[in-house]
């Protein structure tokens, strides 16, 4: 089973959180694969979009089209995102509202660009159409066609060395793919119905197939105690679908790549329990995560730890504002349901720290002073705590 690649990735570091993970230029996404976070956010800021979807495996292309935004993305066999389409308005395109790559303009004018090659990187006209222009830089190809000899399509791709590179980069963020190079047992398993299973039955996979690949609906079970039942894209599990990883977690929702991506909810076998989004198999967004039955923290998740702003809820209150790895830490304000009191002010790694503000049952405040999570006597101005 050299090619069935089985990856449980739950560690995965992001540097940001899902609204901030957007790339500043959508070039600077060519390369990466779909499941990518900044990917993912440029196609999820596109969801309630009309798309078209094609798969040519011939041309080893999966394009996604958005013609009411101007835009196609070009992903390869491997998921990988190799180029990038943007339409002026006309035929079934509406024109592309963001910002163009090298300083384009849909109204410049062909003579415009001509008169100024250095800033557009020395365009030269296509030999065998006038209306084309070329850009060869280092890694990417870009075409410009012009209609009325004005700009109306930028077509950027990588160069084959560039995606060769790429592809052998994003191996590491595949989840559970599936090729054809096992033992086809039943039925049709390039094109049609069929089972096929990898080494001793180490893996198996029964359902639709599609150029050689499992894509439709399927079953998905291994020795390793994981079983699947859901959607396939191109060998991937990807779609809905629920994964049972014995002893270690039952999931329901979204897979991308081979990996849980999107929405869902996680049951662990410890008896904790998760509602919201992943990011390549990472809790990473808004969610819920139950503690127990009555201990529960709702608000922005990263890295599999409460990262942002949330609120933690147990049996005798909450505690609601900033947290970093888990922990409180900047401003919050905690409330205890028993005494009918609050405390607001800044936390430290879960420790209050400096001047707070304590809220009797009718609501009246006193400021008191915490150090290392004690409390102490206020400080005298001028005098160093320490």
């Amino acid at each position: 089973m050299s090619k069935v690649h089985s990856f449980l990735l739950i560690f995965i570091s992001f540097c940001c959180p899902i609204e901030d993970c957007k790339a500043q230029n959508v070039i600077d996404l060519l390369g990466k694969p779909i499941s990518d976070i900044e990917v993912y956010q440029e196609l999820y800021a596109l969801v309630g979009k009309q798309k078209k979807e094609s798969y040519k495996a011939l041309k080893n292309r999966y394009s996604i089209k958005y013609e009411s935004s101007g835009i196609d993305y070009i992903f390869n066999y491997n998921c990988t995102l190799v180029g990038i389409t943007f339409y002026d308005s006309g035929s079934r395109y509406k024109r592309y509202s963001g910002e163009l790559p090298m300083n384009l303009k849909f109204s410049m004018f062909l003579t415009d660009i001509k008169r100024d090659l250095a800033k557009f990187q020395n365009m030269e006209l296509s030999k065998g159409n006038p209306f084309k222009g070329i850009i060869d830089s280092k890694n990417l190809n870009t075409s410009i066609y012009f209609k009325d000899y004005f700009v109306n399509v930028i077509n950027i791709s990588l160069k084959p060395e560039a995606e060769k590179l790429a592809n052998q980069k994003n191996m590491n963020k595949w989840g559970i793919r599936l090729l054809n190079d096992g033992k086809c047992v039943k039925g049709d398993c390039f094109e049609g119905n069929g089972e096929m299973i990898w080494g001793d039955s180490v893996v198996t996979y029964r359902g639709n197939w599609q150029d050689g690949l499992p894509h439709g609906k399927g079953l998905y079970s291994d020795k390793f105690g994981r079983t699947y039942s859901g959607d396939f894209k191109f060998g991937f599990l990807w779609g809905n679908g629920r994964m049972n990883y014995q002893g270690n977690y039952t999931y329901t929702g979204e897979f991308q790549m081979g990996l849980r991506q999107g929405k869902g909810l996680c049951k662990f076998a410890n008896g904790m329990k998760y509602q919201g989004r992943y990011i390549q198999d990472v809790m990473n967004g808004i969610g819920k995560f139950y503690l127990n039955k009555t201990d529960y923290y709702e608000g922005e998740m990263l890295d599999n730890k409460f990262n942002g702003w949330g609120k933690l809820n147990n049996n005798n209150g909450y505690h609601e504002g900033y947290f970093k790895d888990g922990l409180p830490h900047g401003k919050g304000e905690q409330f205890n349901t028993q005494s009918i009191s609050g405390l607001e002010g800044t936390w430290v790694n879960g420790k209050k720290e400096g001047e707070f503000i304590q809220r009797d049952p009718f609501g009246n405040g006193q400021k008191v002073f915490f150090k290392n999570d004690e409390l102490v006597p206020k400080p005298n101005p001028g005098v160093n705590p320490n």
